[in-house]
This record gives structure tokens, sequence and C-alpha cells, in this order.
């Protein structure tokens, strides 16, 4: 499933050559939608609307031979919220858990959404509820971000913490996880570990700055959303200038 790393340039290869015999083969427009997803989800497109435009075309196809899908679904909303069409994607990711009741991700971009909405507490009380149905899976490493960020701007940047260790030891190649990770770890009161995982966001490729942070959620974000991601954006600048320089 694309959750869990991104495809290699051959298994792309290997989906294109499917689709070029078949071009209604559905686990194969799945699988490059969803891998397209997830590259601009980490911030490692180089042309972020031209990766969401081909997606967008490969999921139209999928959602034609299947419509009700709970996959598909959980993809369109998933193009939505990276377009920062929050309230719209919500009703795709109700829709996926409808269609299948173990859709425990689509469970959870229902909660993000909220949280970017600004509906910090509603979507911190959800989470929870789903994150144990995520958390033993092997793509624990995306949920566990995005709930770690919850968390954190609802304030519980201790219970941040505990999901973004997570998300560290499932991916610990992702700088942005470890530059969430060391808002957290500063905002706990724990700045010496913040400044070790912050100097971590800095070393690994591309290094995660932090004007990309103060972008997240975008102009279309609620505006408690933002107040807080600034505050977690401030511990994240103040560890970063507490990087030995030598």
């Amino acid at each position: 499933f694309p959750y869990t790393t991104l495809f290699r340039s051959e298994e792309f290869a290997l989906y294109e050559k499917v689709l070029a015999r078949d071009p209604k083969q559905l686990t194969a427009l799945l699988g490059l939608a969803g891998a397209l997803v997830l590259k601009v989800a980490r911030d490692q497109s180089p042309d972020r609307m031209a990766d969401i435009r081909l997606a967008q075309s490969y999921l139209q196809t999928a959602y034609e031979q299947a419509p009700f899908s709970g996959e598909v679904a959980l993809e369109q909303g998933m193009l939505k919220k990276l377009q920062q069409q929050y309230a719209e994607a919500i009703p795709d990711f109700e829709r996926s858990v409808r269609l299948d009741r173990t859709q425990w991700i689509a469970a959870a971009q229902v909660a993000h959404c909220k949280m970017f909405l600004g509906r910090l507490q509603e979507a911190y009380d959800q989470m929870e509820v789903v994150m144990p149905n995520l958390l033993p899976d092997i793509g624990a490493a995306e949920s566990a971000f995005i709930a770690g960020e919850t968390a954190l701007v609802s304030g519980h940047p201790d219970r941040a913490v505990e999901y973004l260790d997570i998300a560290v030891s499932g991916n610990p190649t992702m700088p942005r996880i470890h530059a969430l990770r060391a808002a957290a770890l500063w905002m706990a009161g724990r700045r010496v570990e913040a400044v070790t995982a912050a100097g971590l966001s800095q070393t690994l490729t591309p290094r995660h700055r932090s004007g990309t942070m103060a972008r997240r959620g975008g102009p279309e974000a609620g505006q408690s959303y933002q107040e807080a991601r600034d505050r977690y954006l401030a511990a994240f600048r103040s560890a970063l200038a507490l990087i030995p320089t030598n």
C-alpha cells in the first residue's frame, strides 16, 4: 500500500506498463495515484501541481471502474486535502469509512482535516479514538505524524512526542518528522532532545526549512490552527538556533 514507502522508479514503470496494456486496471491506477499523493504530501515533488493533476486523472479513471471503493474515496479526499480544500475533503473521507469500516486511515484524515479547519479539540478527541487501530499497521509513520501534529496544536505536547517517536521509528529518513518532533520536544520542556531532533531535520535531504513549516495548512486553514502552528514554529526555530555550528 502506498502509505508505507514511495514506489521506486521501476515500480512506477511496471504500473505504467500495466496501464499501457489495460488503461482501466484498477490496482495500477490506485497504486500510481496513491504514490503520487504521498510524494506530494511529503514535500518530495519537484512539480506539485503536475503530480496532483496526474493523480487526479488516474483517480477519475479508477472511480469510473469502482465508484463504491473505499480506497478510491480515500485518495479522492487526499487530493482535496493536498489542495487545502479541507472542508471539501471530509465528505470523501467519511464516504470511504462508510464504504469500508476498516478504512482507519480515512477516519484519521477526517480528524486531521478538522484540525486544519481549527476544530482542534474535536480533532484531537477523534484522532485518539482512531489511532489504536492504526499504529500496529506498517504505515504507522504517516499515521503517527498526523496524530502528532493534531496532539501538538491541541495543547498536548507530551502526547505529540509519543506519536512522533513512533513516526521516527517507522521512517527515520523524513526530515519533516524530525522537525515536528523537535517542536514537540521543545514545547514539552525537553530542550536538549529538541535541539538534537532539529539537527537531524537539517542533515537529511531535503532539509526541513522553517519557512516550509510556516506555510503548513495554507491560507485556507482556520485561525486557531494557524495560531497553534505558529507556536510550534517558534519552538522549532528556538531549537534550530541552538544547533552547534562547528
